[in-house]
């Protein structure tokens, strides 16, 4: 993902297609609308790209969001 030039309240807005991600508002945009999507998944979104220059774990994900709680999949 990108960053790009959109901002509100001078947050940081990684876009990537039609898609933005507002940081700080926690917010999926899709062509500027909201988009209906669990706090988990944003959350997973934002780890991914923080740490898009290397494969990420299974491991890495689950400690980084769910703090090590056993999970389901």
């Amino acid at each position: 993902m990108e960053e790009c030039a959109l901002s509100r309240n001078n947050a940081q807005v990684w876009c990537f297609g039609s898609f933005a991600l507002d940081k700080a508002s926690f917010q999926l945009m899709h062509s500027e609308s909201p988009v209906a999507i669990e706090r988990q998944s944003l959350r997973v979104l934002i780890f991914l790209n923080r740490h898009r220059d290397r494969v990420v774990s299974k491991d890495d994900l689950v400690e980084a969001i769910w703090q090590g709680r056993a999970i389901s999949y």
